[in-house]
């Protein structure tokens, strides 16, 4: 006789059958998979005392493995036995149990926000209870409750002890942030966010999904930090970087201001060290710290294309060179301008400038106005009282620019033009965020502290450091011909991400003020390739852009909708006269018009109605939209990542904690429908850049645009360097504000790292890595 030992540490005689029908039970109404299957492939080796839990996790592994593009339902299986599992442990039982008490005992752990209690009373907890729908959990993936186990449950990750499943995250989630909404409206909106989550309607970030109704309260997955060209400021930002990366946030870092090697510092007694030394000690203090205990830090440093170390800076990430030569663990993004490509592309000279001795160069160089950045550098070229500048081939620093990001994948661009002059603001945008998708007004920050005659008195914080809260929608079950599926999805998260702004807490007064004067959100999409596929059309087709634009349009309309019913019931943003809303401005003022020549669309919607209410009304948020790389809470929602082609069906990936299958939606119906990211030339390329350009026409901030390269398609397996310049321009003139990852196919995949093909399938493995930290992206 074999005897097994349960969960509890009680011991019985093995029944075969039990397991038997546990796997009928997941196998119940899902078409094509097999009970036998699965018996087969676990190879299960029964010894006395085996643990119920081992004979559990080996089925559903079996399971797993049976995930293939013919075989895809066994993802659901797969996932119910995991839900099996997880609710057993959260509840000791499959039976579920009532809300305040799952609640109440969570507070007395420590693991929940301690006001829960106080907020809401037992009746009204056990209300929202009955809403939960806890067979949703049924409808998650394995690779979406993997996901959600990892990163997202409240748990004790050293004891691997489960405080809560899914379905109670997603109600907390919701109650946590409507928690001040008037009684005898925040049920309504607490139930509304709740459906809306659980059906996958709107997807959130890392932050929120996995801080939000605990006692963490750091909710913005992007901080952009600007450095002065002073110690005073350097030091200062850098104590801000470690406080924000610890608390799980993805960094931009504005590195473009510090002088240059040589330069003179005082009165000229000492000479400048240069921007090495100081991005080494960005990279040191960043890396001291994981965020919050769930992924590496990270952050991308942003610079001048005409920054008189640029040629320095271009390779601090590449790993020929020495040590001490090097910054490796920071991710980079240059700034150009269409002057200085201009000058590049017609094989002229760029010359090169120590921003501390061109102040008013760098100010101009990212002002809404462009011709006095012009007027300005050609005059300081001609000037011989500046010492510090130097002249080097425009195309040289071009095609350096291209190589080093085609070699190491993580060399961005920002398009200081085209950011200033297509954005909200009438303040300067110098600089965007760990993933080049955040575009908001910063300026150095500072702490002086003011002497006084006995002792140190008062400390002024000096500068604005800028928080981006994010979200997204998915477009995969989004309704476009019912304008009210968007407006009532674009209300739900404007309110939602609003009220997080007032309840997290601040690592720096910079942050907290000029989050309360702009109060800015991102919102972005994610399964846009199945939005896609299954209107039976590739990212190069002309009825493409035309789809995309009715959305894009949709988005930006409800979301500035929604803020400006916000304004009526609050009030409008104290920085709204900083913006272009104060007068009745809209973004579909300023748009490259270039975009018109791809979908010359007529807008749908009433867009003078809403100006001229916006007009009498204002805006309770500067910026509302913001497209972010989606990879891992997309797994959530079983979607495609963001804007981006998928590059299989059937996916393997892993994380640091655990690998996973994902599997396209609706793979086996669709597979021809798709477009394959690696399928694609150059020139079919160009439509997912045109439909990235039309989604910029109405996206405020920017968008995580990737550039992806598959070396089977040229001779000799070498992307010819037209070809990576040609890109580049497009995205330039087509208006878009920056360039994220340059993936190459078996070398580097940024986006997902890692690919490998696996025999006899379409399978990919990839090592889950955009954004390195995961902080910014959903």
């Amino acid at each position: 006789m074999i005897y097994v030992t349960k969960r509890n540490g009680k011991r019985e005689l093995l029944n075969v059958e039990k397991m038997h029908q546990v796997l009928e039970w997941a196998c119940e109404d899902i078409n094509g998979v097999s009970v036998s299957d699965i018996e087969m492939k676990s190879h299960i080796q029964f010894y006395d005392n085996i643990h119920t839990s081992k004979i559990h996790e080996i089925t559903t592994s079996a399971a797993e493995d049976l995930i293939t593009e013919e075989t895809p339902n066994y993802q659901y299986v797969a996932a119910r036995l995991m839900i099996f599992d997880l609710r057993k442990k959260v509840f000791g039982s499959y039976e579920t149990k009532r809300l305040y008490e799952i609640v109440s005992t969570n507070v007395k752990k420590g693991i929940y926000e301690p006001k829960l209690l106080n907020w809401y009373t037992e009746e009204e907890l056990n209300k929202l209870g009955s809403y939960i729908k806890h067979d949703r959990d049924f409808k998650l993936t394995a690779a979406a409750v993997k996901q959600i186990k990892d990163k997202y449950l409240i748990q004790d990750r050293s004891a691997n002890i489960y405080y809560e499943t899914p379905q109670i995250a997603f109600m907390m989630l919701s109650a946590t942030a409507f928690h001040k909404y008037p009684v005898e409206k925040r049920i309504e909106y607490v139930r509304g966010m709740y459906d809306a989550i659980s059906k996958f309607q709107v997807s959130l970030p890392t932050p929120i999904l996995g801080g939000l109704r605990s006692p963490i309260k750091q909710f913005s997955s992007c901080v952009l930090i600007d450095v002065g060209d002073s110690l005073e400021s350097i030091t200062d930002a850098t104590k801000i970087m470690t406080k924000y990366v610890s608390k799980r946030a993805g960094l931009g870092i504005n590195g473009g201001r510090i002088r240059a090697v040589g330069s003179k510092v005082g009165r000229g007694e000492i000479v400048h060290t240069g921007v090495t030394p100081y991005y080494r000690n960005f990279e040191s203090a960043i890396k001291s710290c994981s965020a919050g205990g769930i992924r590496d830090a990270a952050a991308t440093l942003y610079a001048p294309a005409w920054h008189y170390e640029i040629e320095d800076i271009l390779v601090l990430k590449n790993n020929k060179g020495a040590h001490e030569q090097r910054v490796r663990r920071l991710d980079y993004a240059i700034q150009w301008d269409t002057y200085l490509i201009r000058r590049a592309v017609k094989k002229q000279d760029i010359t090169l400038f120590s921003p501390g001795e061109v102040p008013d160069l760098y100010d101009a160089f990212f002002a809404r106005d462009r011709s006095k950045f012009e007027s300005l550098y050609e005059q300081y070229e001609a000037d011989p009282k500046i010492k510090m500048k130097k002249t080097i081939p425009g195309r040289e620093l071009l095609v350096m620019f291209l190589k080093e990001a085609q070699e190491t994948g993580r060399i961005y661009s920002f398009h200081a033009d085209n950011v200033n002059t297509h954005s909200p603001f009438l303040e300067p945008i110098y600089m965007s965020n760990l993933c080049a998708e955040i575009a908001l007004p910063t300026k150095p920050i500072k702490n002086r502290i003011e002497m006084t005659g006995e002792s140190e008195g008062k400390v002024t914080f000096e500068g604005m450091i800028q928080l981006c809260t994010l979200a997204a929608i998915n477009l995969g079950n989004l309704n476009v011909d019912d304008v009210s599926d968007m407006e009532k999805r674009m209300d739900l998260l404007v309110r939602f991400l609003n009220e997080l702004l007032d309840y997290q807490e601040y690592q720096a007064p910079q942050a907290k003020l000029a989050t309360m004067n702009y109060r800015p959100l991102g919102i972005g999409v994610i399964n846009y390739a199945y939005m896609l596929a299954k209107n039976n059309l590739k990212y190069y087709d002309d009825e493409s852009f035309k789809l995309t634009h009715r959305v894009a349009e949709q988005m930006y309309f409800y979301s500035l909708k929604a803020s400006m019913r916000l304004a009526m019931e609050n009030s409008a943003i104290p920085a709204l006269d900083k913006t272009i809303y104060a007068k009745g401005g809209l973004l579909i003022d300023s748009y490259n018009k270039e975009v018109d020549k791809i979908a010359n669309q007529e807008f749908l919607l009433d867009w003078e109605w809403l100006r001229d209410n916006i007009k009498m009304h204002g805006v309770r948020n500067s910026t509302l939209l913001a497209l972010m790389p989606a990879e891992s809470s997309s797994f959530v929602s079983n979607a495609t990542n963001g804007i981006e082609p998928i590059r299989s069906l059937v996916t393997k990936k892993s994380s640091k904690k655990s690998s996973f299958i994902q599997v396209a939606p609706e793979a086996q119906k669709l597979k021809n429908q798709y477009t394959y990211l690696w399928d694609m030339d150059a020139e079919q390329y160009n439509g997912y850049i045109k439909n990235a350009a039309i989604f910029q026409k109405f996206v405020c901030q920017a968008i995580s645009t990737n550039l992806s390269y598959n070396p089977e398609h040229y001779p000799e397996r070498r992307i010819p360097l037209e070809i990576l310049i040609n890109h580049f321009l497009l995205c330039t003139k087509l208006g878009l504000k920056t360039r994220y990852y340059l993936n190459v196919k078996g070398e580097r995949d940024h986006t997902l790292e890692q690919q490998t093909s696996q025999e006899n399938s379409q399978e990919n493995s990839q090592e889950e890595s955009s954004c390195e930290s995961g902080a910014c992206k959903l």
